[in-house]
C-alpha cells in the first residue's frame, strides 16, 4: 500500500504544490489534498491556535486538522523555509510553521518536514527535499531524479503563469483538470478598468477568506492582474519603486507587483490584501501607500480577518471601482499623464556617515535603562546630545497617529520618541537595526518616511552596519561625530558606557531581590532612581566604581523581612516589553510588590556580551537556550522568540515557580513562542503567563492578572510543600 501523504492547502500551496506533489508522485506515494477553505476549518484551527496569531496560520491548524480526521494520512508535509536568497527572509511564524502545529494541533499527524535555509544554516533546498525523499525511499537515485523531475514542472508552471497571464488556480487546471479552479476570474476584454491586486497567494486564492474577492471585482466590470503575473524582473523594478530593499522573500508578490502595478500605463489602480497581524505585510503595505499617494495612483488596501464581513468589502470595493471610473473619465478628458517616478527613489540610500554636518543635535530613541550609557557615551565623544522628555502616552499617542494600524507597538513608541526628539532640536536621529531581527530591519525606512511626510528635516543613521562588524565597528561608527578626537579616546568613552551597562545591571538585580523583602515598599526603587541619575553624571570609571558601591551599601541597608519566601518568576520576551518600564507598565514593580522575585535573563549587558562581542569574534554564546529550545524549535527564528522558549525551560529546571512572556501585539516571533509554550509549560509542570501590550493596554487589567498569577503560585507551593510532607 502507498504511503499517504497529505498536503494543506494553505499558506505556500498554491506557489508549490505542482513541485510537492511531482516529487512526491515520482516516489510513489498518493497524495491527500485538504478541502478550500470552510468554516469548519477556519473554526478548528481558532481553537487550538494563539488568538492573537494571524489569520493564515489559524487556517493553516484547521487544514492539518482535517487531513487527521479525514484525511487517513501516514504524514502531512509541512515545510520549514527560512530564505531563498540571500538577506531576504521568511515570516517568524512560518519559519516555525511545524513547530507550531506540532505544538497546537492536539494528535498531529507525524510531519514531514523539509527545512531550508541555504543563508544562515546552508540548508539549501536540494538537500532539504532529499532528505524527505530518503525517508520514503531507500534509493538515492530515484530521489534524486524525482527532485529534477519536480523541478522542471515547477519551473514551466511558473513561466506558464507570466506568459499566459494567468492565476495559480488557473495555471492549475491547466496541468490537473478543471477540478482545480478554486477561485473564478472573469475576463473580460471591453473592461473598462484594470486593477493590479497584490498579495499572498493564500490571501488571493481562499475565496472563504477574501468572500470571492476576485470573483466580485469581475462581476462589477474589472479586469483584475495579479503578483504572479508579473516577469521577476519587472517585480525587481518594482522594489526599487517602493521599499527599495528585499527584506522577506515574497517582497516580489507585494511591493514588487504593486511597485510594478503603481507605473503601468493600462493599470487605474492598485488594492493589496493581506491579513490582519501579518507582520511583513505590515510594514511593506505601510510604504506602498505612501509611494502610491506621492505617485498619484489610487491604492486601496483590504485587510482579512475571521470577523471580517462580505457586506463590507463589497462596499469598499464598489466605492473604490466608482473612484476610478470617474478618476478615469477625469483624466481622458484632461489628458495628464501619471506621476512618474518620485526623484528620491532613484538615490541609493546614503551610507551611514557624516561627511559635513557641523555640530549634529544627536537623537536616540531610549528603551528603559538604555538611555543612560547611551548618552553619556555620545556626550563623552563630544556630540550634543536631544534626549527628548521621558516616555508617556503623550509619546504613544503621536507614534501611533503616524503609524500603521497592526505594526507592532514598539515602532509607535519610537516614532513618537522621534517625533519628540526632533521638536525638542534634534536634527540627526540613530536608530538601532539590523539583518533578520524580524520586522525591525524594515523600521528604519518606515520611520524615515512617516517623519518626512510629516515635514521634517533630519539625516537618520542606523547601526545596521555594526552588527556586520560587531565590537570593531563602533569605534568606527562613532568617529564620525568626532573625528577630531582620536582613536583611544573614542575606545575609552566605549570602556566608560560598556562599564555603566555592567554597573546598571548589577544594581537592577539587586534591587530585584529586594523589592519582594522590603520592609517600606518603594524604599528599593526610590535608591534605583538616584542610582541612576548618578551613573548618568558620572565621566570616569573610578568614580563609577565608588558611585557603585555606595550604592550596594545604602541597598543593604534597606531593612527586609527575613521570613520572606517570594516565589521565583523568570521574566521573559521581547527585547523592548521587557526593558521599558514605561512600555511594560513596570510589570517588575508590580510583581515585586505583590511577593514575587523577578529574575530576568534579559539584560543589556548580557545582550551586548552575546551580539557585539562574542559574535564578532565568531563564537558561539547562549548554548544552554540553544540546548533548552531545540527540542521545541528547530532554529532561532528571528527577535526573542528562540530565547524566550530556552529560558522558560532553563528556569524551570532551576526550579522556578512560574515564567512570565511579555510581548507587543502583533510581534511575530514572540507569537511563535507564545504558541509554543503551553506544550514548554506542560512538559516541565511550569505556569506561563503572557502579556501582550498596545497602545490600548491598561494598567489595572495587568496588575489584577498579576495579583491573580503570583497568588496561584503561592498556593500552587503550599499544596507541594504539604503533599512532600504527607508522604515523610
Amino acid at each position: 500500500m502507498s504511503i499517504q501523504i497529505g498536503i494543506p492547502r494553505s499558506i505556500q500551496f498554491y506557489q508549490h504544490f505542482p513541485l510537492w506533489r511531482t516529487f512526491f508522485e515520482e516516489l510513489g506515494a498518493d497524495i491527500v489534498v485538504s478541502p478550500q477553505t470552510n468554516r469548519d476549518i477556519v473554526t478548528a484551527g481558532a481553537k487550538v491556535v494563539a488568538d492573537v496569531t494571524c489569520l493564515p496560520v489559524k487556517v493553516y491548524a484547521g487544514h492539518v486538522s482535517w487531513l487527521r480526521d479525514h484525511g487517513n494520512v501516514d504524514f502531512v508535509f509541512s515545510p520549514a523555509i527560512w530564505n531563498l536568497e540571500k538577506e531576504a527572509f521568511h515570516c517568524s511564524k512560518l519559519k516555525g510553521l511545524p513547530d507550531i502545529t506540532k505544538a497546537t494541533v492536539p494528535n498531529c499527524p507525524p510531519l514531514l518536514v523539509a527545512e531550508v535555509d541555504p543563508c544562515w544554516r546552508k540548508l539549501h533546498e536540494n538537500d532539504a527535499f532529499y532528505k524527505v525523499g530518503r525517508i520514503l525511499s531507500r534509493n538515492p537515485w530515484k530521489v534524486r531524479r524525482a527532485w529534477m523531475r519536480a523541478k522542471d514542472v515547477d519551473a514551466n508552471y511558473r513561466a506558464l503563469i507570466v506568459r499566459e497571464k494567468i492565476t495559480y488556480p488557473e495555471a492549475m487546471t491547466r496541468l490537473y483538470g478543471p477540478e482545480w479552479l478554486s477561485t473564478e476570474r472573469i475576463v473580460n476584454e471591453a473592461a473598462e478598468l484594470v486593477i493590479g491586486l497584490a498579495g499572498h497567494p493564500y490571501c488571493l486564492y481562499d475565496d472563504y477568506l477574501n468572500h470571492n474577492l476576485i470573483k466580485r471585482l469581475g462581476q462589477m466590470g474589472v479586469n483584475v492582474i495579479t503578483s504572479e503575473m508579473v516577469p521577476l524582473d519587472a517585480a525587481n523594478r518594482g522594489i526599487e519603486r517602493t521599499t527599495r530593499q528585499t527584506r522577506w522573500f515574497y517582497d516580489a508578490w507585494m511591493s514588487g507587483a504593486a511597485g510594478f502595478f503603481m507605473y503601468e500605463a493600462n493599470v487605474d489602480g492598485v488594492i493589496a490584501a493581506l491579513a490582519f497581524g501579518c507582520g511583513p505585510d505590515s510594514t511593506m503595505v505601510e510604504t506602498i501607500n505612501r509611494r502610491a499617494h506621492a505617485a498619484g495612483c489610487s491604492f486601496l488596501s483590504l485587510i482579512l480577518d475571521e470577523h471580517g464581513s462580505a457586506t463590507g468589502m463589497v462596499t469598499r470595493l464598489e466605492a473604490f471601482v466608482d473612484m476610478l471610473i470617474r478618476q478615469k473619465h477625469s483624466r481622458l478628458e484632461k489628458n495628464p499623464a501619471r506621476t512618474s517616478v518620485p526623484e528620491f527613489l532613484h538615490k541609493k540610500s546614503a551610507p551611514a556617515v557624516l561627511f559635513q554636518h557641523s555640530r549634529p543635535v544627536v537623537g536616540i530613541p531610549t528603551m528603559g535603562t538604555t538611555a543612560v550609557p547611551m548618552k553619556s557615551l555620545f556626550e563623552g565623544i563630544g556630540a550634543q546630545v536631544e534626549m527628548g522628555p521621558p516616555a508617556s502616552k503623550r509619546t504613544l499617542a503621536l507614534g501611533a497617529k503616524s503609524s500603521p494600524e497592526f505594526i507592532c507597538t514598539p515602532y509607535k513608541q519610537i516614532l513618537g520618541n522621534m517625533i519628540e526628539m526632533l521638536d525638542a532640536g534634534a536634527d540627526t536621529l540613530l536608530y538601532v537595526d539590523g539583518l533578520d531581527l524580524c520586522r525591525n530591519s524594515s523600521y528604519h525606512q518606515m520611520l524615515e518616511d512617516a517623519l518626512r511626510d510629516l515635514g521634517y528635516k533630519f539625516r537618520l543613521l542606523t547601526f545596521g552596519q555594526i552588527y556586520e562588524g560587531g565590537i570593531f565597528a563602533v569605534p568606527k561608527f562613532l568617529r564620525q561625530f568626532a573625528p577630531e578626537l582620536t582613536w583611544q579616546d573614542v575606545v575609552r568613552e566605549i570602556i566608560l558606557g560598556l562599564a555603566k551597562v555592567q554597573a546598571i545591571d548589577e544594581l537592577e538585580k539587586r534591587v530585584q531581590h529586594i523589592r519582594p523583602r522590603e520592609v517600606s515598599q518603594g524604599t528599593a526603587d526610590r535608591l534605583w532612581k538616584e542610582a541612576l541619575r548618578r551613573i548618568e553624571d558620572i565621566k570616569d570609571r573610578d568614580a563609577l566604581k565608588h558611585t557603585k558601591v555606595d550604592i550596594l551599601n545604602a541597598m543593604d541597608r534597606i531593612d527586609t523581612d527575613p521570613t520572606k519566601r517570594p516565589v521565583k518568576i523568570g521574566l521573559t520576551g521581547e527585547i523592548f516589553a521587557v526593558l521599558d518600564p514605561f512600555y511594560n507598565q513596570n510589570i517588575e514593580c508590580e510583581l515585586g510588590r505583590v511577593g514575587a522575585e523577578v529574575h530576568r535573563a534579559l539584560m543589556i549587558s548580557n545582550w551586548l556580551q552575546g551580539n557585539m562581542i562574542l559574535g564578532a569574534f565568531g563564537f558561539p554564546h547562549n548554548k544552554n537556550i540553544d540546548r533548552a529550545a531545540k527540542p521545541y524549535l528547530r532554529a532561532n527564528v528571528s527577535g526573542e522568540g528562540w530565547a524566550t522558549l530556552g529560558e522558560t525551560v532553563l528556569c524551570a529546571e532551576k526550579g522556578f515557580d512560574g515564567m512570565v512572556e511579555l510581548l507587543p501585539f502583533t510581534c511575530e516571533p514572540e507569537i511563535t513562542a507564545l504558541n509554543i509554550l503551553p506544550r514548554v509549560s506542560h512538559d516541565y509542570n511550569i505556569p506561563v503567563i503572557s502579556f501582550i501590550f498596545d497602545e490600548q493596554s491598561g494598567r489595572a487589567g495587568m496588575r489584577t492578572r498579576v495579583e491573580a498569577f503570583v497568588d496561584l503560585l503561592y498556593r500552587r507551593r503550599e499544596l507541594e510543600e504539604s503533599s512532600a510532607r504527607y508522604f515523610l
